[in-house]
């Protein structure tokens, strides 16, 4: 492994900018554990010797005003930059038959709770209250996975984790994002094509929400 310092925010900032996508760790596709690696990392990174870098690089993409970070590309974290939200919130907002078919109760529950007031906490005693954490766990990632919500990572006062769900009128909010979304069809073509350059020398293309 080579000792050469970890990258700079700015110089990630600078990829993820050029490219509009980042994951945070992937065997083939760019991410952010290959930069400040300087090679891919398959299995967990948590362990490795530069871990820490990684989270605080990590810590600091999920805080930048330019960056929206979610389970994307693969159903893994991928780092969006401002530039491709238009065509993000398109797919997002559609309500198409991908997102909402077969879309279990306690999912749609929730989903109406975060629709209603904009964000609510995974570990909210009341948000599934006749249910196990296990149950409202599933229902989460079913909501995160279909794009119906934006989670974000959350460190409680004990200690442990949970995530925020947040509608995506409120997260263009709190980016302070004006730009009109991208009608769904040419959203998901243009997301479509990026990921298709993006992923051409890495093998087969990368799968998309909507690509079952």
């Amino acid at each position: 492994m080579s000792e050469r310092r970890p990258p700079t925010i700015s110089r990630v900032l600078s990829c993820l900018e050029r490219d509009g996508l980042l994951m945070l760790s992937d065997a083939r596709l760019p991410s952010l554990v290959s930069l400040v690696v300087g090679e891919p990392v398959r299995g967990s990174w948590w362990g490795h010797p530069r871990g820490e870098a990684i989270h605080i690089l990590s810590t600091q993409l999920r805080a930048h005003p330019d960056v929206i970070a979610l389970r994307f590309v693969r159903r893994k974290i991928t780092y969006v930059h401002r530039h491709r939200w238009p065509e993000l919130l398109g797919v997002a907002t559609s309500g198409e038959q991908w997102q909402t078919k077969g879309i279990s109760s306690g999912a749609r529950i929730i989903f109406r709770k975060v629709k209603e007031s904009g964000f609510v906490r995974s570990d909210d005693p009341a948000l599934l209250s006749s249910r196990s954490s296990r149950e409202r766990r599933v229902c989460i990632r079913e909501l995160e996975d279909r794009l119906l919500v934006h989670c974000i990572e959350l460190h409680t006062e004990r200690g442990a984790h949970a995530k925020a769900l947040q509608s995506w009128a409120k997260c263009r909010q709190q980016k302070r994002f004006r730009r009109r979304a991208h009608p769904a069809r040419d959203a998901r073509e243009r997301l479509e094509a990026l990921v298709r350059a993006w992923s051409a020398s890495s093998g087969p293309v990368a799968l998309l929400p909507w690509q079952h």
